[in-house]
């Protein structure tokens, strides 16, 4: 196997060769997927002052008294209502500011009202300073409620709205081309004679990458100066895929396409099984990323590499796959001088290996939810021995 780079070394030379795309400044609805360009901190208080975390009444609390004269009412929305005095309460509402002489909130269910007075009634005692959301209690001005490599969700979308922003600096979202090559490759739902496929490693790929811009993703025939067209074509994306095509065999086309086209080849054939034939380098701005053509080769090499460095390109902190730990339910049998990736079932606190790990089985790779690892060298291991996994239901 001489040549074959080790995964470790074959990553370094990845990222090592990769530069982190343009920032922007981007309107918060239109941040989901996005990551920040720079810590996120917040322009406000959240409460902004102290308010009722219940429906009630708002009192100053005094162990002695148990009924209070009502003196206001308290609505989110409004300013605080008037200063309350000790044998007062006001009515108050869930987001309503706190009146000023008030510390603590009787909640509605446990007082009873009558003649512009209310007593209490429950058997627990009252708490000083209970059901008051305190100012800044969820975050205060000045806090930094996002950090710089942070992928916006969701919540942090809302979060960022509540802290005083509508805008935030993000990373520009990377253009992506997908160029599937071989003449045996037919479209989706096209009809196949015995020696044609549908060509689903494309459609595949492009399905992890739901954060990025998708430029171009089609098939190619197996003719260099196509080949090489369409990859001058699409130089102006920040990550060129190829799928297929990347070994060394007679139509093999893609490294003698990227060689004439002056690319600068980082690595070529890793020392990992399936996806041996990996190929990364550089075409002008454009990182070039060669998937193997076998449908698990492809999807195995695409999380190991591609979404790597899609990841760090877009600015995150954390961009290599996550590892988890479980317990083997088989004999995983001693491996080579390549580091195995074997798709497999996690389940519980158990993960057990396909007994096929033929690379161009799609049932199995559609049947995994994981990927357990293998290191290159390593002895037999026994069932119910401790393995490492990455987890690739939710890539």
């Amino acid at each position: 196997m001489a040549g074959l780079l080790p995964l470790i070394d074959a990553q370094k030379a990845l990222i090592d060769a990769a530069d982190r795309l343009d920032t922007e400044v981007i309107d918060i609805n239109a941040a989901l997927g996005r990551t920040a360009a720079q810590d996120i901190i917040s322009l406000r208080n959240q409460p902004a002052a102290d308010m009722s975390a219940m429906d009630g009444y708002a009192i100053c609390y005094d162990a002695n008294i148990t009924s209070w004269e009502i003196a206001g009412e308290c609505k989110a929305g409004a300013p605080p209502c008037d200063t309350i005095e000790p044998t007062q309460a006001a009515r108050i509402f869930t987001g309503a500011l706190l009146p000023a002489g008030a510390d603590t909130i009787i909640i509605q269910e446990n007082t009873n009202r009558h003649d512009g007075k209310i007593e209490y009634n429950a058997d627990t005692p009252i708490i000083l300073g209970q059901h008051i959301r305190r100012k800044g209690n969820d975050f205060a001005e000045g806090d930094t409620i996002i950090k710089a490599g942070t992928r916006i969700n969701a919540a942090h979308i809302g979060h960022c709205i509540a802290a005083g922003h509508n805008k935030i600096s993000a990373y520009r979202t990377a253009k992506i081309a997908i160029i599937s090559t071989g003449d045996e490759l037919r479209k989706a739902g096209e009809n196949c004679a015995p020696y044609q496929i549908p060509a689903s490693n494309g459609p595949m790929i492009a399905a992890l990458l739901d954060d990025y811009e998708i430029i171009y993703n089609d098939t190619v025939p197996d003719d260099l100066e196509n080949i090489k067209n369409i990859i001058s074509k699409h130089q102006y994306c920040d990550v060129i895929i190829t799928i297929g095509g990347a070994s060394v065999g007679d139509h093999d086309l893609i490294l003698p396409a990227l060689k004439e086209l002056g690319a600068d080849i980082a690595f070529m054939k890793a020392a990992i099984k399936p996806g041996k034939p990996i190929m990364s380098g550089r075409l002008g701005q454009s990182h070039i990323i060669a998937l193997p053509g076998n449908p698990s080769s492809a999807y195995v090499t695409a999380i190991l590499f591609l979404l790597p460095i899609l990841r760090y390109i877009s600015g995150l902190e954390d961009y290599f796959p996550p590892i988890h730990k479980s317990i083997t339910a088989g004999i995983l049998p001693k491996t080579g001088n390549r580091a195995e990736f074997l798709r497999a079932i996690e389940s519980g606190d158990k993960v057990i290996a396909f007994s096929s790990q033929d690379s161009g089985k799609l049932s199995t790779l559609a049947s995994a939810n994981a990927l357990i690892i293998r290191d290159r060298e390593s002895e037999e291991v026994k069932s119910g021995e401790e393995v490492h996994y990455i987890p690739i239901n939710h890539l």
